[in-house]
Parts: structure tokens; sequence; C-alpha cells
């Protein structure tokens, strides 16, 4: 099955522009008639494992900016480096898998907005919760290379790309808040072998991935914590 970029580019227009009036009875209310106008959130988790898996890890911190009752936005950035469970791999490896003489640096960004379906219009005191839909867009970026090629400009790059629309629930606990989230959409992932002034995309067959990874079917599942301020 292959999408089309026109197609792609419809289903992101599609999500960012008409979502919101999927809602029309969606409330409005000044932000200033919010307490908890900004969330500071992470996932712990992605320290183990990051987005190209099984590379790298991710520090990541996302912001959620509150809009009213009904409506927030998020922003993150990522910051990608050695996995640990591929150190560990490498550790537990007699002699080594060179792991320590490889560079990797790289970069996550991510995007979304939410519409809260049930948020209660009398909790004016904290930022919305309960079920909420929205979109999401993703972008990962990761460069491995030798450390000695690098400076021949020889290394391979990662770019994984994707836009879903999720469906997602938001708990909170006193200035905690708890959000969790499932959907589906569309990715473009590839990897580029770059060696001097020679560049070729990486067949899909050469990295072992299996079939999911050329298709442009993405399932996004994930949560994060996060501490209102």
């Amino acid at each position: 099955m292959i999408i089309s970029h026109r197609t792609f580019y419809l289903f992101l227009l599609l999500s960012w522009v008409l979502s919101p009036r999927i809602l029309a009875q969606a409330d409005f209310t000044p932000p200033e008639k919010v307490q908890d106008q900004f969330i500071l959130k992470t996932n712990p988790f992605n320290l183990i494992a990051g987005p190209i898996f099984p590379f790298v890890s991710e520090a990541r911190i996302t912001g959620e900016v509150v809009h009213g009752l009904k409506q927030s936005s998020q922003l993150s950035a990522s910051y990608l480096f050695k996995g640990v469970l591929l150190s560990m791999v490498d550790n537990s490896t007699p002699g080594g898998l060179g792991i320590d003489e490889l560079i990797f640096e790289g970069f996550r960004i991510q995007a979304a907005h939410r519409i809260f379906l049930m948020s209660s219009t009398k909790s004016k005191m904290k930022a919305p919760v309960g079920l909420y839909i929205g979109p999401h867009a993703s972008y990962s970026s990761l460069k491995i290379a030798d450390r000695y090629f690098n400076q021949f400009q020889s290394y391979f790059r990662a770019t994984y790309f994707n836009v879903n629309l999720l469906v997602g629930y938001q708990l909170n606990l006193g200035r905690a808040y708890f959000d969790f989230n499932f959907g589906l959409g569309y990715k473009n992932n590839y990897w580029i072998e770059q060696l001097a002034t020679q560049r070729r995309v990486v067949p899909p067959d050469e990295l072992g991935y299996g079939p999911y990874f050329s298709s442009p079917l993405k399932v996004q599942c994930g949560f994060e914590l996060g501490y209102a301020f």
C-alpha cells in the first residue's frame, strides 16, 4: 500500500483544520480562568528506549499550553543519544561490539493539539482532563558515524517521520498529570548511507526491520507524566 505525498498533506491539513469542528459545543473559555495553564511533561522510560530502536535513548521534555477549559497544545523537544540497551549488549559481549567507537547524534521534535470531549466546565481551577482527540506529528533524525570516518563525511542517517490522529485520556492528581494515548496515522521512515560525496537510501531488507518498517501505517501508543506550573 502506497500513500502519495499529496494524500499525506491532505490528511495533515484535515487533521489540524477540521478536528476542532468535530466539537461544535467546545468551550473556548479564556485561559486566564484556568489555574494550571502550563504543564511540563516527560516519559522516563524513553531513557531506556527511544524512537529509533534499538540504537538510541531519548531525553524528552514536553510543554502543554492550555487554551481554555477544553483545548490545549503540546510541543516536545528531545535529545537522542546512544541507547542504554545497546550499551548493555555491548558491555555483555566478550571483546565488545565496537560501539564506543561510534558517534550517536540526534534529535526529535513533536507537536500536538488536543480537544477534550468530556472535560468538566465546572472545574475551572485545573487544566483539561478526561478523554481527548487531536492531531500529532513527530520528526526524528539520527546520525551514526565511526569517529575516524566521520571527518570524511561518511556516516548513516536515520529519519523517522509520522503524523497521527490520537485518542487519549488525561488524569489529574493535585498538580500532577498523567497522559495516556493511542492512535493511527502515516509514517515515512528511511536510512541514508553517506560516503563522502556519494549517498544512497538503504533498502529496508538490509536493515532487517521487517515489513512494518516500510509500511506507511503508523501505530502510536504512549504516555507522559507531568507537573503543572
